[in-house]
């Protein structure tokens, strides 16, 4: 069957609701009552899809993220991720979403707290990536103990706690062969002395942590403080093999979540 034909068959369908069995017989197409059914499944599944992408650039526009140079690819696979997350039962705090773009210089502001409710940006601020990522630029990624790297994906944040970086938080990684050994590496978010633009203007760049993604000193407590105790946070790159391989990337199971919450 044509793509227009198609089409015609979808647009006769809803304008010859009254006796339909009638209507697909006057036709005269040799269609039958089941190639209907999955076309008006089809027809439907299109519009959750289309539904689902338009939300997504919406709420982008209503950050106001353009602005701040976060690409919509980037807030897609976040926004992907959160509901697979969410469809997981993973999250408690269902009104924030982190992000972090380790595309970027570690020289500018790459991390984001969102408030999904209320559409705000909570939080742009400097953070670290491992040493053995990269100097200003992440270029590798580890799962591995002792790699002194960062993890891509997806984590959910835990409980917070004093150690030798004084307030730290816990992550838990969700993505498989990517971070899911980040409670095992101790990888925490933390506050740096090395984590500034003072520290960059004077050595090329911000440091670098052993795969802790650390924070300013000023902002890490109010900041750990609104994303702790289960919301998600995005750890990108645009790594090929991630981005295929993630399971919290499937935009199918987002879609339902979507469908369901909506």
């Amino acid at each position: 069957m044509t793509h227009s034909f198609r089409s015609i068959v979808i647009v006769l369908l809803l304008s010859l609701l009254v006796s339909p069995v009638d209507s697909i017989s006057s036709m005269g197409s040799g269609i039958s009552l089941a190639e209907v059914n999955e076309l008006i499944t089809e027809q439907a599944e299109v519009s959750d899809s289309q539904r689902f992408e338009q939300y997504i650039e919406l709420l982008y526009s209503d950050f106001d993220l353009v602005d701040t140079d976060l690409e919509l690819s980037v807030f897609r696979y976040a926004m992907v991720g959160y509901y697979n997350l969410k469809r997981s039962k993973a999250l408690r705090d269902l009104s924030t979403i982190t992000i972090i773009d380790y595309e970027k210089s570690a020289n500018i502001p790459r991390l984001y707290v969102l408030d999904l409710s209320k559409k705000e940006i909570l939080y742009h601020t400097l953070v670290s990536h491992g040493r053995n990522s990269g100097n200003e630029y992440a270029k590798k990624f580890s799962n591995v103990p002792q790699s002194y790297a960062t993890s891509l994906g997806f984590y959910v944040t835990k409980h917070t706690y004093s150690g030798k970086h004084g307030y730290s938080l816990r992550l838990e990684g969700w993505d498989k062969g990517f971070n899911c050994k980040a409670e095992k590496r101790a990888i925490v978010m933390h506050a740096a002395n090395y984590v500034s633009k003072d520290f960059a203007k004077k050595h090329g760049r911000i440091g670098r942590s052993l795969g802790c993604p650390a924070l300013p000193v000023a902002v890490t407590k109010p900041l750990i403080n609104q994303i702790k105790n289960r919301s998600c946070l995005f750890s990108y790159y645009p790594d090929g093999n991630y981005l295929s391989k993630s399971k919290h990337l499937n935009f199918s199971s987002a879609l339902a979540e979507f469908i369901v919450a909506s």
